[in-house]
């Protein structure tokens, strides 16, 4: 029942989407008008926080909160960005759903296509037997496409791993590589869509690997104000355990709202 009422919440939400802003006052078409491309020493700023009733499937299956925040700015070629989570869920006061995860980026970028990039990230989760993980890594970046209306970018690079299991004799420190696949296309002057995606296999075997794919449509539906569908996938190639699930996936319907 919980999940059929997340489906019917979403389907309303992607409709609100579409034809909930034509209630509002129309803004200015200005950002979404053609603007010179080719620099990249201009300022850019977002905080997003984020409220929304996920749908968790794989070594949780439930229905939680989520919250999560997404900072980011940028200037003069150089950018700082946060993204933190969290999900909490409870049934029958019995806890179903404890993940929490962070990540800090920082880039800077030699001209409007090339860009090196450093990454650091942190998660916790309870169903997973996972009671860190730690990563930072450096890497290249190129943009394939940037413009006014689309951004596409692929990053390659390296990283140190670190794991620490609630299982005794399972904890891990590793290099990893990364492959990262970035897109942002924008639907209207409101819309827009994203995806982040990435593949992360250790150096010392072809069989320990993760993979996240993280896929998001932001509709702006007055002011600062926006509702947001947000779906998460996470698979790891060789779990802790036998028992414990390859994929987790997260389903979010909720709203957002950006203080710039």
């Amino acid at each position: 029942m919980l999940k059929e009422s997340l489906r019917f919440f979403s389907v309303l939400l992607f409709s609100f989407c579409f034809f909930l802003p034509s209630a509002f006052p129309a803004e200015s078409n200005d950002e979404f008008e053609d603007v010179d491309s080719t620099s990249v020493s201009g300022e850019k700023k977002l905080a997003l926080l984020e409220l929304s009733l996920t749908s968790t499937t794989g070594n949780s299956e439930a229905l939680s909160l989520f919250t999560g925040a997404e900072l980011f700015y940028e200037s003069s070629g150089n950018s700082i960005g946060f993204e933190g989570n969290l999900y909490y869920g409870e049934k029958s006061q019995v806890l179903n759903t404890k993940v929490s995860e962070g990540r800090l980026t920082g880039a800077h970028n030699f001209n409007l296509h090339n860009y090196a990039y450093i990454l650091g990230a942190l998660k916790h989760d309870d169903f997973e037997k996972l009671n860190l993980r730690s990563s930072i890594g450096i890497g290249y970046g190129y943009r394939l496409i940037k413009n006014p209306y689309e951004e596409l970018s692929l990053e390659a690079g390296l990283g140190l791993q670190g794991e620490d299991f609630n299982v005794a004799g399972k904890d891990d420190y590793y290099h990893e590589g990364r492959i990262g696949i970035n897109y942002t296309y924008r639907l209207s002057k409101t819309a827009r869509f994203v995806t982040k995606d990435e593949y992360l296999p250790a150096l010392s075997g072809a069989g320990n690997y993760r993979i996240r794919g993280e896929f998001k449509l932001i509709e702006s539906i007055y002011k600062n104000l926006a509702v947001i569908l947000h779906l998460i996938l996470d698979y790891d190639g060789s779990p802790v355990e036998r028992n414990i699930k390859e994929m987790d996936t997260r389903l979010f319907a909720g709203v957002g709202y950006n203080f710039f």
